[in-house]
């Protein structure tokens, strides 16, 4: 896993990221091979307590290459816009210290629609995004 969604994963959740995928995220993924190794884990969620909301979420590997990163990011596009079909509202954190991520998620339409200064276990500022 890439050592910033390792990162963010841990502030958000106070626990290791694999424990975290498995016991949450497991049973709920999808995964993405690239010459038969897995290289993406990436779902949605619905937002509890509201309604139309959900939040997409993906974690690559430390090992992808820039091409095949290229790849998934113009591949992401198209996801987002089927999952935007089934929710009014994407919404998604952002470890405000992952630039990546940040850029990514402008990149796919989302805009940023507010800041948390202390947020998660690791009470680490986080930005709010959304995709109507």
């Amino acid at each position: 896993m890439r050592p910033a969604d390792r990162a963010e994963i841990e502030a958000l959740e106070g626990r290791p990221a694999g424990e975290f995928l498995t016991e949450t995220i497991g049973g709920r993924s999808c995964v993405l091979t690239i010459r038969s190794e897995p290289m993406v884990l990436y779902g949605i969620v619905a937002c509890e307590g509201l309604s139309g909301h959900s939040m997409p979420w993906l974690a690559t590997t430390s090992t992808l290459a820039h091409d095949d990163l290229m790849n998934i990011m113009w591949m992401s596009r198209l996801q987002v816009d089927l999952w935007q079909r089934r929710s009014a509202v994407l919404q998604a954190l952002c470890d405000s210290r992952n630039s990546f991520r940040r850029e990514w998620l402008e990149w796919l339409g989302f805009l940023r629609s507010g800041h948390l200064a202390a947020f998660g276990a690791g009470r680490l500022p986080f930005d709010l995004y959304a995709r109507r």
